[in-house]
């Protein structure tokens, strides 16, 4: 498949000799994001049976808070798609209606990122430092109070991740309602790592007055995901 300096028009071009030309209405993201991320090398595709296949490589990250009285809680990725004609300033304000909420992802991490599909351009470690920066971090770094703050943010993180296992394929099906890309199958290499915060390191998480971490949000255009934390039973 084509390079990342290949033009979208020539991908979209390699993946109609393949066969596929659109995807379905009903996708979240259409057949010109896919080229857009192919492009990228953020996926590649190849063709298997007469099928088009999608490729990836994914980083999931299982992610701990410590409390100073050791307990335990671990963080859920809650996913949220803002309402047609409102704004993610108005959910900052305090109306929650801005959000519905949208398909749940399947893997069972905390944190859920793509790879670089070159393994030269994104070692591992690395891939889960930018996803726990893109988030977790990122919107709490840009708020004005944050910024010049956390300047040992990513050293911090590599130091404290582990990897937990092998790695494995996750397959999504045509139909499977948590994929963005429906009506094309999914083949994603999933590589698992976990990392647990404490009091003592120095993060953006911020703690009630009982010393529960308090949601972390991650943004991106019509998209809002919340990071809670639930107690580790």
């Amino acid at each position: 498949m084509p390079k990342e300096s290949n033009s979208r028009n020539q991908i979209l071009m390699e993946l109609g000799i393949m066969g596929l030309t659109s995807l379905p209405p009903e996708s979240p993201h259409d057949i010109n994001d896919l080229a857009d991320q192919i492009a990228r090398g953020q996926v590649g595709v190849l063709k298997e049976n007469e099928e088009v296949i999608r490729l990836g490589r994914s980083i999931g990250i299982n992610v701990y808070y410590e409390t100073s009285n050791g307990h335990l809680f671990i963080s859920q990725e809650e996913r949220y798609v803002i309402v047609d004609g409102r704004t993610f300033e108005e959910y900052l304000a305090g109306d929650t209606t801005v959000l519905r909420p949208s398909s749940p992802r399947q893997q069972g991490f905390s944190v859920n990122e793509r790879l670089n599909v070159d393994d030269t351009k994104e070692d591992l470690l690395s891939g889960a430092v930018r996803a726990l920066r893109e988030e977790l971090f990122d919107f709490a770094l840009n708020r004005p109070e944050n910024l010049g703050k956390y300047q040992d943010l990513d050293s911090n993180l590599a130091a404290n991740l582990t990897a937990t296992g092998e790695s494995f394929l996750l397959l999504r099906e045509k139909d499977d309602p948590s994929s963005g890309y429906l009506g094309i199958k999914s083949k994603i290499t999933v590589y698992p790592f976990q990392i647990k915060f404490n009091p003592l390191m120095l993060t953006p998480i911020q703690v009630d007055t009982q010393g529960k971490p308090k949601s972390l949000i991650e943004h991106a255009g019509k998209y809002v995901n919340i990071h809670t934390w639930h107690p580790v039973v």
